[in-house]
């Protein structure tokens, strides 16, 4: 069964996923068979099965697997095992790739509280599902959430990383586009405009991500110029 599975894999390298996928179903029944679906190999190659449904484009199977395979690994492992973390990180960008964003939010929720429990909440990967649970719930309309915790990201990234990382940028960024969600521009401007300077200066204003963070904060302006015209006195005609 394991130079089926390398095959399987061997195949996956040059591109023929069909056959890939062939062998990897057929590898995964053997093990569940012999094995029991809950042995490390039967749940490993459920892993590689999902991934297969993925390249060939079967995103309802692809679930369907990654569902699986996180419900059992909560089972054998326990649900802040690593590997059941991985599984539960999966399951939500298959969700969101199948454009579910309640379920996604669901399991977004989750993966954020237990990385916060496991890793701690300034660990970087609580971070990224602390931001990326941000714009999830900006994807399902609650406006007020999404800004809740992208201040909650930005301030944490600015306290670990520091105002000129990276990744304290595109919190800053994203904190802006909350803002402007709730129909604060005057806000998403400053916000949007301390982060084009700050790509400007570490980047130089030709780099693609100065350019676009230009591009973010001239789109921001033209909104705060549209909603002051929009709330300025009509003169009367007299």
């Amino acid at each position: 069964m394991l130079s089926l599975n390398n095959l399987a894999y061997a195949y996956g390298k040059v591109g023929n996923y069909k056959t890939q996928f062939e062998l990897n179903e057929k590898c995964y029944e053997l093990r569940k068979k012999i094995l029991g679906e809950e042995h490390p190999d039967a749940l490993t190659s459920l892993n590689n099965l999902a991934a297969t449904y993925e390249k060939v484009g079967d995103k309802q199977s692809e679930l369907k697997a990654r569902k699986k395979l996180y419900e059992l690994r909560v089972k054998v492992l326990g649900e802040e095992h690593t590997d059941t973390l991985t599984s539960l990180s999966n399951l939500v960008i298959t969700y969101k790739e199948a454009g579910d964003k309640q379920n996604e939010l669901i399991y977004r929720e989750k993966l954020y509280e237990l990385q916060a429990k496991v890793l701690g909440e300034e660990h970087p990967n609580t971070l990224t599902s602390l931001n990326n649970l941000a714009l999830t719930y900006g994807d399902v309309g609650n406006c007020e959430k999404q800004l809740e915790l992208a201040e909650k990201c930005y301030e944490l990234r600015k306290k670990i990383l520091g105002e000129e990382h990276s990744g304290t940028i595109v919190s800053m960024s994203n904190l802006g586009y909350s803002y402007g969600a709730l129909g604060d521009h005057e806000k998403e401007v400053e916000l949007r405009q301390r982060a084009y300077d700050l790509r400007k200066k570490l980047l130089g204003e030709d780099d693609p991500k100065t350019v676009k963070a230009l591009n973010k904060l001239n789109e921001a302006k033209a909104k705060l110029n549209s909603s002051v015209e929009n709330t300025a006195p009509k003169s009367s005609l007299d």
